[in-house]
């Protein structure tokens, strides 16, 4: 625990200051300050970046849920081959029996996936974020539990992370690509599609948050279930299951970080709905998947594609202009999201099994 208390003092002191502006006595931008700032900024991105990385490529197959579980589906993957006897998606089966050929050991499995995922958020954080620190803590908050405990998941994320910024490029073929490619690790992936309909989505706050207070009632009262077993017929069991009608004070949490994200976004871009229409559309993905987790909270999950999204779009929303106070509510976002990985990693050891932490060795 105290290396995630360390972690989070750090972090919480690099939040402030990352939302510092120098400034002289007359009110003006010091070029040499600037400088000097931008520099530190870049520096303390990628040691937090490495060291994140470090601790999710070198853990032990006790840290996280199913790590042990991903160490085992290697082993017999490089021993018997890809085979129709794993419930896992053919992609993930294929990566594994190809790094399996180089490296014997299964820990490597670990290394070269951690490596994979902080380095596609990393480059992307660096090329799109406003304030590449602000992101990277956002995601620690969001991604680093996630990237330790969903392997496959984590995997197919990275890659659909990819994707919708190819989708905000103009480009179809690629992204499209992309989605399916993300789909053979893990098939939740599909839901990403959702992106291609943004210019069809209502934007406006009294349509989404009427929207999400129904979707709410239906998931929360189990009217929703039926309907979603015939469209998710290979996760009916799940409906039966502990994650169902369980969970809602973190899934209560979630909705409220997700309706204060999309109004953050939609604020900021409301002037431009149209130029910025994927990222307010994102926010509304968003919002009302994690409003199904009243029903099952497995379906936070399949909202990490549009979170991961978030680390960035979210960051970018605070330099509009359109936000008043940019300083105190980053402040605000960024205290609250420590806080709450603190708080389950204290009251819920069970969700994420990150400690006490143990390496490989």
């Amino acid at each position: 625990m105290l290396l995630y208390l360390g972690i989070t003092l750090f972090l919480l002191i690099t939040l402030v200051f990352s939302i510092v502006e120098f400034k002289d006595d007359f009110g003006l931008k010091k070029k040499g300050r600037i400088f000097f700032s931008n520099y530190l900024h870049k520096i303390l991105f990628i040691a937090i970046v490495f060291f994140l990385w470090f601790l999710t490529a070198f853990r032990s197959g006790n840290i996280g849920n199913d790590t042990q579980n991903y160490l085992n589906y290697y082993e017999n993957i490089a021993k018997d081959g890809i085979t129709k006897n794993l419930s896992i998606e053919i992609g993930y089966q294929i990566y594994c029996w190809l790094l399996s050929r180089i490296f014997s050991n299964p820990y490597f499995l670990l290394v070269i996936s951690a490596t994979i995922c902080y380095s596609i958020s990393a480059i992307y954080i660096y090329k799109h974020s406003k304030n590449i620190l602000f992101s990277t803590i956002l995601l620690f908050c969001v991604a680093f539990s996630f990237f330790t405990n969903e392997l496959r998941q984590a995997l197919a994320t990275v890659i659909a992370l990819i994707a919708y910024y190819k989708i905000k490029e103009g480009k179809k073929i690629l992204p499209i690509t992309l989605i399916l490619i993300a789909s053979t690790f893990h098939i939740s992936a599909l839901i990403t599609f959702l992106w291609f309909g943004h210019k069809f989505i209502f934007k406006k706050p009294l349509w989404v948050i009427a929207s999400a207070s129904v979707l709410i009632i239906l998931s929360a009262s189990g009217l929703l279930n039926n309907l979603l077993k015939l469209i998710l017929k290979e996760y009916q069991s799940y409906f039966n299951s502990e994650y169902a009608g369980s969970g809602w004070l973190g899934i209560s949490y979630y909705t409220m970080r997700a309706l204060i994200f999309y109004l953050f976004t939609y604020i900021a871009y409301s002037e431009k709905e149209k130029e910025e229409s994927l990222a307010i559309s994102n926010s509304i993905f968003l919002l009302l998947i994690v409003c199904l987790g009243f029903s099952v909270n497995l379906f936070n999950r399949a909202s990490s594609y549009f979170l991961l999204i978030t680390v960035i779009e979210l960051t970018n929303t605070f330099y509009s202009g359109n936000i008043k106070h940019k300083s105190i509510w980053m402040l605000a976002t960024g205290v609250i999201m420590l806080a709450y990985f603190m708080v389950v990693l204290w009251l819920r050891p069970g969700w994420n099994h990150l400690y006490p932490f143990e390496f490989m060795w």
